[in-house]
């Protein structure tokens, strides 16, 4: 067995708003030299045996080592992904009816690219994981993406996970207010903006320069992600941002909408009430 020295700078964590372009940026990121990046690849049965919080941040880092040893004696890795790969999007495509399904599931793949020596960076996403226990991370470098509220909404409303309902299990497992504050609102939209106000609330708590707008994945064709991987990220294909709200009722969106504007507290400092009317207009002709 090749033996590896702990070194946390060579383990990066990378978390974001459900749906804001996570799992994408994970696709982009395991393309790069040198760089092993895994799509949620710790099992939330892992975590049956923590007591807390900090047990629960003690058992990330075990694994988080556990992974850069197997990595390095193998070629191999635990990734939620999709014949094998890690896939640019983790849902099935929108449909007229139904809400879109997540298509991975968590396996130990072959990498295209395995690290010769133990200073490779391994890049691990988590969205609710990671956010609720960001203040017992910081030994590692966290980044995280955000997306316009009024676009993770519509995507929220499409899709089969837990925040569709306002629900982040991971995040409420960790964050007791969370799960209470939750637990205390009947409606799913409002709901689904205290999860909104969680996650920006958390992300403030990052250096300058560790949030990276989806938009700005876009626009930039990836190149944003150098940050979290320290190499260039440069893609031979071109980026498109997807809309994702094609099966949105016109009033539903509207009412998505007025939600936002009512309430800019949620998002301050990460978008304006002029970034919602803007989302808005450009959303307005992908529904019915």
């Amino acid at each position: 067995m090749k033996q590896i020295s702990v070194n946390r700078a060579d383990t990066r964590l990378l978390t974001g708003i459900p749906r804001a372009g996570t799992t994408l940026a994970v696709h982009i990121l395991a393309e790069v030299e040198n760089v092993v990046a895994l799509h949620e690849p710790l099992s939330p049965t892992l975590f049956n045996c923590c007591a807390d919080r900090i047990d629960a941040a003690a058992l990330i880092a075990t694994e988080l080592e556990k992974m850069r040893q197997e990595i390095l004696d193998s070629g191999e890795a635990v990734s939620k992904q999709v014949m094998g790969a890690i896939p640019s999007n983790p849902v099935a495509a929108l449909t007229a009816t139904g809400l879109r399904k997540e298509i991975v599931s968590l396996e130990k793949i072959c990498l295209a690219k395995p690290p010769q020596s133990g200073a490779f960076k391994l890049i691990a996403k988590h969205n609710a994981l990671f956010t609720a226990l960001i203040d017992l991370l910081q030994g590692y470098e966290t980044f995280a993406l955000v997306r316009n509220p009024l676009a993770v909404l519509v995507s929220w409303s499409s899709v089969d996970f837990p925040v569709n309902r306002g629900r982040a299990p991971m995040g409420e497992r960790y964050d007791k207010a969370l799960r209470d504050a939750l637990d205390a609102a009947q409606d799913v939209l409002e709901r689904q903006g205290i999860l909104l106000a969680w996650f920006f609330a958390r992300f403030r708590r990052l250096p300058d320069g560790h949030v990276i707008r989806y938009e700005e994945l876009i626009s930039s064709n990836g190149a944003v992600l150098s940050a979290v991987c320290g190499n260039e990220v440069r893609l031979s294909y071109g980026l498109e941002e997807q809309a994702g709200g094609a099966s949105l009722p016109a009033d539903e969106l509207v009412r998505y909408r007025d939600f936002l504007l009512e309430r800019p507290h949620l998002y301050k400092g990460f978008y304006t009430v002029a970034d919602i009317e803007m989302c808005f207009h450009r959303l307005q002709s992908c529904v019915p």
